[in-house]
């Protein structure tokens, strides 16, 4: 099966003091396959006096605490959920002791045959972000515009579009999850290479601080 973009990729940033000085923020993975190309974001000029101070004020409480880190999001899998330029922190300590719940927008490391099939280099500092749709040792398929757990649709309001492909789907092994882009048709998802291991997981994505109109929890 073929995709026809990555639309997934996304690097943490580094603390400050670059949030102070860069109005730069540098694409991961390119946002097409067709170009091949990576790209940089500018920060809207208009907004960038008062997002400089956002920056520096969320950096800070980031960076000083071991409960957040910050994130660039440079990809369209998340649509409408999580838009390109859209800044999030994620919450490292979240699957300590906890395991993930349906619908929760997790950050991880992508699994060896993800990189294999993307032609580059496993890389423990590329990070993938999607929604956790199934949980451990339940079945799931795709089929008629829906997703369906154990044989029942799951009801997904918040998708721009129902998925248009079929998925014959698996059984998902234990400690493992199923994560699908809620952009179910331009995802590069668990249908391409299964579950993600618990242990590679990175956190649970938690609050969007950037764009200034956007700002608020991520559900």
């Amino acid at each position: 099966m073929k995709f026809s973009a990555i639309h997934n990729g996304w690097r943490e940033r580094d603390c400050l003091p670059q949030l102070e000085t860069m109005p730069m923020f540098e694409s991961v993975f390119p946002t097409s396959m067709a170009t091949g190309m990576m790209k940089s974001k500018r920060l809207p000029s208009i907004a960038f006096s008062l997002s400089v101070f956002s920056f520096i004020s969320l950096g800070l409480t980031a960076c000083a605490s071991p409960s957040f880190r910050a994130f660039y999001i440079v990809s369209e899998a998340m649509l409408p959920t999580l838009e390109v330029g859209d800044r999030i922190t994620v919450d490292p300590q979240a699957y300590q002791t906890d395991a993930p719940e349906r619908g929760d927008i997790v950050a991880f490391i992508p699994p060896e045959d993800a990189f294999t099939q993307l032609g580059i280099p496993a890389d423990s500092d590329t990070v993938f972000v999607m929604q956790v749709v199934g949980l451990p040792g339940e079945e799931i398929v795709v089929r008629e515009g829906s997703v369906f757990i154990n044989n029942q649709p799951l009801v997904e309001d918040y998708l721009a579009e129902p998925p248009s492909y079929q998925w014959e789907g698996v059984t998902i092994p234990d400690h493992h999850y199923a994560v699908l882009g809620d952009n179910r048709n331009n995802s590069f998802d668990s249908r391409f290479w299964g579950g993600i291991p618990h242990d590679r997981l990175v956190g649970k994505a938690t609050f969007r601080y950037f764009p200034l109109n956007r700002v608020g929890g991520i559900e």
